[in-house]
């Protein structure tokens, strides 16, 4: 998981209540530090607690049988699946849940998902009165590949990568859609050269004004003035009619001509493509994406929004609709 290492159970039982309503509100996002103290992962910790709280679960198990390392939750080119044999079965989702991250050689302490447990009233119980039953728990130690923590370690085909300072929100999806990128346009981006992919506030400048990619308000909003915003465009000179123009009035006159240079002008750079939302929708800005680079170029992520649409906008339901009416 891109922002807590592992789909634990208390993230597995948020999942179960409907998209829409897991989604971080946009109260007071324009605060100074929204970003400084990272608001969208404690309102996300807070929420997942309150669902929790709710109705807590009388069995958890953790299925660890295979586990996919190094880019995850989905597939991703970067994925792999490892084999562990074990599971973490108990009658308390925060001891479950413990006892696996432990096993996983993940500092208990420094996740913060556990840090934030107390302030929601929870009792973090500490691992050694957790009572155990199978195997012991120092013999079943497991080194896994995490997630990258930072984007820039997603090496996508052709794409710089430009950061600022972003909140959580935003890097989980830019996370998914560098990885899909990654996973499913190798060969669009393979003929699509030069592409900048900037995120948060205050990015570095990228090094060319070639097909810039902003993902989400806050890079859009703070670089407004950025140089890349505007292109230079600077007049030939006419070397052929200069020549001429020196030969005719030389013959008449043995003064030095002075030649005027044609201005330099600015022109807006209409090689930028803004991914608008906090976070911005993934679907969204594939969609947007292959607007810009247009179908033909992109015939993967052709493929891949089609597919999109069909299985998971509705629209395979509206078919089987329209065949049972028939």
């Amino acid at each position: 998981n891109p922002l807590f290492n592992f789909n634990l159970s208390l993230l597995n039982l948020y999942s179960i209540i409907p998209t829409k309503y897991q989604e971080i509100g946009k109260k007071n996002r324009d605060n100074g530090d929204y970003i400084s103290i990272d608001r969208y992962k404690k309102n996300l910790i807070s929420n997942i607690y309150d669902v929790f709280t709710i109705k807590q679960p009388v069995l958890t198990i953790n299925d660890l049988f295979y586990i996919l390392e190094g880019a995850g939750p989905y597939i991703y080119k970067d994925s792999d699946l490892k084999k562990t044999n074990l599971m973490i079965i108990g009658d308390n989702a925060i001891s479950v849940d413990l006892i696996t991250l432990n096993m996983l050689n993940i500092d208990i302490n420094e996740s913060e998902l556990f840090q934030q447990a107390q302030n929601n009233d929870l009792v973090v119980p500490k691992i050694s009165n957790i009572k155990i039953l199978g195997e012991k728990l120092e013999d079943t130690r497991i080194n896994v590949k995490l997630c990258v923590s930072k984007l820039e370690d997603i090496k996508v085909k052709n794409v710089s990568i430009n950061s600022g300072k972003f909140c959580s929100g935003c890097f989980k999806q830019a996370y998914h859609l560098l990885n899909m990128m990654k996973t499913y346009m190798g060969k669009d981006l393979k003929y699509n050269f030069s592409n900048s992919f900037m995120i948060g506030e205050n990015p570095p400048e990228p090094k060319k004004a070639e097909n810039i990619i902003l993902f989400g308000d806050c890079v859009i909003n703070s670089t407004k003035d950025y140089n890349f915003r505007k292109r230079i465009i600077e007049y030939k000179k006419d070397l052929i009619g200069d020549a001429k123009r020196k030969i005719k009035k030389g013959s008449k006159s043995k003064k030095n001509i002075k030649i005027k240079e044609k201005p330099v002008k600015e022109k807006p750079n209409k090689s930028i493509l803004n991914l608008p939302g906090c976070p911005p929708d993934i679907f969204n800005c594939l969609e947007l994406i292959l607007k810009y680079y247009r179908k033909n170029n992109v015939p993967n992520l052709n493929l891949l929004t089609k597919v999109n649409k069909f299985w998971i906008k509705g629209e395979s339901i509206n078919m089987l609709n329209i065949w049972e009416a028939l």
